[in-house]
């Protein structure tokens, strides 16, 4: 009689053939979405930008919507400088009621407002920069809002 030699198990390729397989296809996993993630971050940056760029023309529109004219003013109710990098722009105007800074200038719809490019804190790039201040205190009296 012989004896019966069943096989109750895996060989050796067929096992190491399921743990590539099983590798493979966590590896594809991984890699999709840590592809995800990237792409879901920089849709983030990329809004977030857009939406900034919005609210700064918006602002800008608004600014350049109430620029009024004072003839008895020394100084003229537009400039434009351009010695730098970018042009930096000043503008008396007369703001619509929400405007940006309406709680520390909310009686003052009269005002001074600067837009300027900075540079960044990382040294990368620069940020557009709005500063305003009532008209009726004096030019570069630290009052800025």
């Amino acid at each position: 009689m012989r004896a019966s030699s069943r096989h109750n198990g895996f060989t050796l390729p067929e096992v190491l053939a399921a743990v590539t397989i099983l590798s493979l296809v966590i590896l594809m996993i991984y890699a999709s979405w840590a592809t995800l993630l990237r792409a879901t971050e920089s849709s983030a940056v990329a809004a977030e930008h857009t939406q900034r760029e919005r609210v700064a023309i918006q602002v800008i529109k608004e600014a350049l919507g109430g620029a009024s004219w004072y003839e008895n003013r020394a100084e003229g109710p537009l400039e434009l400088e351009t010695d730098e990098p970018f042009s930096r722009l000043k503008i008396i105007t007369r703001v619509p009621p929400g405007f940006w800074g309406g709680r520390a200038l909310e009686g003052f719809p009269l005002r001074r407002i600067e837009f300027m490019a900075e540079p960044r804190d990382s040294g990368q790039g620069y940020r557009l920069v709005m500063e305003q201040q009532s008209l009726l205190t004096e030019v570069d009296s630290g009052q800025v809002h």
